[in-house]
């Protein structure tokens, strides 16, 4: 469809953290080509870097005709030490030809039981930060995609919901073995089911004391016969050091998968070779994690490690019953047809992509 002069241009503005994948610049990407699949030249992605002077970036976009700004912010990706002082003054100097749109990916930091004094101190200065960001004249609508963000950011501002989606699309054609170079992955994705319960980790692993709780108990309570493999895809980033603390104490007792960094397409076959997921997100703030909605778009279960409730789980409601709480672990893997049902899924998604996204940016 062409695109219609009468709409406006949407920039989407990310994050660059130096890796060729993050989960909130795969989010732009996604979403850029679905706008631009329905409307072309709808919209771009452009990357706050570390290149010099980064405010160049913004003051260049002077020269595109009026259109929308729509930032997805995270404080560490627009400062250093996510002390983003010169990306606002950029920011105050274009704002008037713009419309800002913002959706909030993280917040300040500090906030929580166990912070260290210099996280309380950098969390107030970002705190003052944000309320001076959403405070420009020409910010017209902002997100967040989580209840804990929510109800952070109300105390200044009036934030609304925005489901976030997987940043790792279904891929449903035919994708032949002899045509993967990575020969792990060539391995992993010829191995046969049968008996053995590919249980998937996709991108950061975060430490959390119920994490080897949660694997003993998954353990405990596979049917007999079954063995469990632990697969891990994706970038781990600091949660290496947990990764390997769950090798070396389970390593007697489960086989273990390795794929790192792979490319969105071989990624999507991982996760529907697996059975299941586990994501160490907590529940109040799930909704931010790209990766964990990923797992339930390709008809992963996912195992959730604490067992903290919440009011508002901001994902698409049709994934909430694929969320197994830790009580369910027994009678989820007590259940003889679960297994063969998982093995044998059908995923039929076409887009990953809420329909509440295009309603929303296309009426920008």
């Amino acid at each position: 469809m062409e695109s219609n002069s009468t709409s406006n241009k949407i920039v989407i503005l990310s994050q660059f953290d130096g890796h060729q994948n993050s989960g909130v610049g795969d989010f732009s990407k996604i979403l850029c080509s679905f706008l631009n699949k329905r409307d072309k030249n709808k919209a771009e992605v452009r990357t706050w870097g570390y290149q010099k002077p980064k405010w160049k970036l913004l003051l260049g976009m002077n020269s595109i005709k009026r259109s929308v700004l729509s930032i997805q912010f995270v404080p560490y990706s627009f400062g250093n030490n996510g002390l983003f002082f010169q990306f606002l003054y950029a920011l105050k100097k274009v704002q008037v030809r713009w419309d800002i749109h913002i959706v909030f990916h993280e917040i300040w930091i500090g906030d929580y039981q166990g912070s260290s004094l210099k996280e309380k101190i950098i969390g107030k200065i970002q705190k003052f930060l944000i309320k001076k960001l959403v405070n420009l004249n020409s910010v017209k609508k902002i997100h967040t995609t989580n209840e804990a963000y929510m109800e952070r950011l109300s105390l200044f501002c009036n934030p609304e919901f925005l489901p976030l989606y997987g940043n790792v699309r279904v891929f449903k054609e035919k994708y032949p073995l002899s045509d993967i170079e990575n020969a792990n992955l060539r391995k992993f994705l010829s191995k046969s089911k049968n008996e053995t319960i590919h249980l998937c980790f996709f991108g950061s692993i975060y430490e959390n004391k119920y994490i080897h709780i949660r694997i003993h108990e998954i353990l405990a309570n596979l049917k007999k016969g079954f063995n469990l493999n632990l697969v891990s895809v994706g970038f781990i980033r600091e949660g290496l050091e947990v990764w390997n603390s769950i090798k070396k104490r389970f390593r007697h007792q489960i086989t273990f998968t390795e794929l790192g960094r792979l490319s969105e397409k071989e990624i999507s076959l991982v996760l529907q070779k697996c059975d299941f997921g586990v994501t160490t997100t907590d529940l109040d703030i799930i909704g931010k994690s790209g990766t964990t909605i990923a797992m339930l778009e390709h008809g992963l279960p996912v195992f959730l490690t604490e067992t903290k409730s919440s009011k508002n789980i901001i994902i698409n409601e049709k994934y909430v019953k694929l969320l197994i709480h830790p009580q369910e672990i027994c009678k989820v893997l007590d259940d003889p047809q679960r297994y063969e049902k998982q093995q044998n899924r059908e995923i039929n998604l076409v887009s990953t992509i809420d329909e509440r996204y295009f309603k929303f940016y296309f009426s920008l």
